[in-house]
């Protein structure tokens, strides 16, 4: 029998959340894939995955992601268990199928998924859904509309937009944003 491995980035990306991160649910998966993007785009330059994102009800949502999660379940790597949350609703949890796989990505993805682990391995969906909503390619992106990864500078996408100097625009939107500070901190760190 041959090994089940993942077969793209985003497969890969999908595959080590599940094997790493010890509270996961859908959604918060969902969102992971979403900030290890994020994470990547802050620290490389580039995204991490090519899964389109739009902006949606409960933050960043990929059709891909999910059905790269309904893929992995197909071939025998992950399996989705569902469960009746504390609110009635019913969630479901990708959990890993076999005891090991092998994951093919590079050493800056690997870098960016370990720090994706260390920060939110156990927070619940609700804080990851509320931080990913904060982000700075979401907060720049109209409701139902593709989140566009390169508007990652989003201060100066908001100076332009409201017709405000650079410092006024920063300035104005961590005033509104107490996660965005968290944000910036975190990138601080990572450097």
């Amino acid at each position: 029998m041959s090994k089940l491995v993942p077969q793209n980035t985003l497969q890969n990306v999908i595959t080590y959340l599940c094997f790493k991160v010890t509270t996961l649910s859908q959604t918060k998966l969902m969102k992971l894939v979403y900030l290890a993007d994020v994470y990547h785009m802050e620290r490389f330059g580039t995204r991490l995955t090519d899964a389109k994102f739009k902006h949606w009800y409960f933050g960043p949502y990929s059709e891909e992601v999910e059905s790269e999660i309904e893929h992995l379940c197909q071939e025998g790597i992950l399996k989705t268990e569902t469960y009746q949350t504390n609110s009635g609703k019913v969630a479901e949890i990708p959990k890993p199928k076999i005891k090991q796989t092998t994951v093919n990505l590079p050493e800056s993805a690997l870098l960016v998924l370990d720090d994706i682990v260390n920060d939110w391995n156990t927070a619940n969906s609700d804080e990851v859904t509320k931080y990913a909503k904060t982000c700075l390619p979401f907060v720049g992106t109209d409701f139902g509309k593709e989140i566009n990864f390169k508007r990652i500078d989003v201060v100066v996408e908001y100076a332009r937009e409201h017709k405000l100097d650079v410092k006024d625009a920063a300035t104005e939107l961590v005033e509104q944003n107490s996660h965005l500070v968290a944000s910036l901190d975190r990138a601080k760190k990572r450097d």
